[in-house]
């Protein structure tokens, strides 16, 4: 898969989660659908309501699928507010990161910019106080679509710094692995017990197959026997009894035949379901990889944040130190002005002192 074929499969997945809110009144089903940015700013207002309220909302006009300049307009309105969203409330700063073009979108919409502009979304979603909730939809998504979703909120992950999101959506993800493992297990089990059942009952049938033979022949024989000399009343009896042992164990053998494919059914059954589960753990596995280096990265991040702050707060010591030593500076400057001026009066005093002792001498 190239990397335009993969922008579009990001899109569609991305597509696909926002078809989730049922509540929206608009359609998304297509690229037109959103180039006008009215669904989008309706999903927003779904997501978080609080920041994306009604107010903002009615900025959005409604009426602007033949105008191009309005639906530009819109875009922007909602590229604007995410941004702030991010700076403001998650407090996240986005680095290499291609932002949507507001333009590329309104004027022909552009794939890759929607696409772009989804994933924006998406991270909106999984950050807020509803988060669980999302995450969980995500979960529902099929294998294919999940796995397009997880890729775009990685990338996320990887553009700003540590959130607890990462570590939610490993522990959902480890959670569900989980349960899945379980399940595996017990269809494993079934399956195992009931291919012993297959074969047990495979088994009685070849026996009660054997026993209907046997007793076929001697039926036939009896009857042979029968015509070779005269009916007598002993006779009677015991072919009426063989030929009733025949007819329950012929109709024992279709019972048991019958309970023999239904179980090849629901064996075949589980060998896909056991298939479909394989693959899903397979999968999961692969995100748990990625997510459990995402969330040692975001550790790692986390720490190196904590030894920034520890420097941050030594360097505010330091500078309060700073200050304070500048001020006793400046406090010993005035004391050393001071004392300069008075040691200046004490020299004139001296001075005068010493003048008049001399006109004392003279005179």
């Amino acid at each position: 898969m190239d990397e335009e074929e993969e922008q579009v499969a990001v899109f569609e997945s991305l597509l696909v989660w926002l078809r989730t809110f049922s509540e929206l009144e608009e359609s998304c089903n297509s690229p037109q659908d959103l180039s006008d940015g009215v669904a989008l700013s309706q999903a927003l207002h779904l997501i978080v309501p609080d920041w994306f309220d009604d107010d903002w909302l009615s900025r959005i006009k409604v009426e602007s699928s033949n105008n191009r300049r309005i639906r530009i307009s819109n875009v922007k309105k909602i590229i604007s507010r995410i941004h702030e969203y991010y700076d403001q409330v998650l407090r996240q700063q986005i680095t290499d990161f291609e932002w949507p073009d507001a333009g590329m979108i309104g004027d022909a919409p552009n794939i890759s910019h929607l696409a772009r502009l989804l994933q924006l979304i998406l991270g909106v979603a999984i950050s807020c106080e509803q988060k669980d909730y999302h995450i969980q939809n995500i979960m529902q998504l099929e294998e294919s679509v999940q796995h397009f979703v997880m890729g775009a909120i990685q990338e996320l992950l990887r553009r700003q710094a540590p959130t607890s999101v990462s570590l939610e959506i490993y522990k959902q993800l480890e959670e569900e692995n989980k349960s899945i493992a379980e399940q595996l297990s017990e269809v494993v089990n079934e399956k195992d017990h009931i291919s012993q059942r297959c074969h047990d009952l495979e088994k009685e049938r070849a026996s009660l197959q054997e026993e209907r033979d046997a007793l076929a022949a001697d039926n036939q024989r009896l009857n042979e026997v029968e015509k070779s000399r005269d009916e007598t009343d002993s006779g009677v009896p015991e072919t009426q009894q063989v030929n009733y042992r025949q007819q329950q164990l012929t109709a024992q053998v279709e019972q048991l035949t019958s309970d023999k494919f239904e179980m090849e059914a629901a064996r075949d059954d589980f060998k896909q379901q056991i298939d479909e589960l394989k693959r899903t753990v397979t999968g999961l596995r692969s995100e748990n990889k990625d997510l459990t280096q995402l969330a040692e990265n975001a550790q790692k991040l986390s720490d190196e944040r904590d030894e920034f702050q520890l420097a941050a707060d030594k360097l505010r010591k330091y500078e309060n130190q700073i200050e304070a030593y500048k001020f006793k500076l400046e406090e010993a400057n005035n004391q050393k002005k001071v004392a300069k001026e008075q040691c200046m009066e004490l020299k004139d005093k001296l001075s005068a002192l010493e003048e008049d002792n001399r006109l004392v001498s003279v005179a």
